[in-house]
């Protein structure tokens, strides 16, 4: 087989997400195979199944299988079959581990951490491709890695002088105010 043919041919990667409940998972999948966002909850019951395919520089067409396992099956007897052969950017303040004590065994083990928003799409692209590519050796350029970040988009709405006296923001609010 020559260089080009070898190049050409398809390479497949399955990730595995797996967490407790309700911490996004899901989300984060489906912000990266299909660029959409929900509110709306739906419990994973059992495993679901991605396929994302990429064209990473190079001309290397990876497939990637993607397995999200529901956060109750942790302890379920299904688990070792699912696994066989996360953290979010957009609720720092509500992060039930420190930053610290993760970036100390991320350290440890030699594993990567990525601070994402599935919410938001901030850095689900850019992380993702940047874990797959790292995977199969495949350098990214910084201009490579940018054409992955998200474009976040912010939907400002036009107020008046009297809206802004008649409703004023509190001084302990989160919302932010444009004007």
């Amino acid at each position: 087989m020559s260089d080009s043919e070898e190049e050409s041919i398809e390479k497949h990667l399955k990730l595995v997400f797996v967490g407790e409940p309700n911490v996004g998972k899901t989300s984060i999948i489906r912000r990266f195979c299909y660029d959409e966002f929900t509110r709306q909850y739906n419990q994973t019951v059992g495993a679901d199944f991605y396929i994302k395919r990429l064209a990473l520089p190079g001309r290397k067409d990876i497939s990637v299988r993607i397995t999200d396992i529901g956060g109750l099956e942790l302890n379920g007897h299904m688990l070792e079959n699912y696994l066989f052969n996360s953290n979010v950017c957009d609720l720092e303040h509500k992060r039930a581990v420190r930053l610290d004590k993760t970036q100390r065994f991320v350290g440890e083990f030699g594993l990567f951490n990525f601070l994402v928003s599935a919410k938001t799409g901030e850095n689900v692209n850019t992380c993702l491709t940047d874990l797959i590519a790292r995977h199969f050796g495949i350098p990214l350029s910084r201009i490579e890695r940018e054409k992955q970040a998200t474009v976040i988009k912010a939907e400002l709405t036009p107020t008046t002088p009297e809206q802004i006296k008649n409703n004023p923001i509190p001084s302990n609010s989160s919302v932010c105010c444009i004007q």
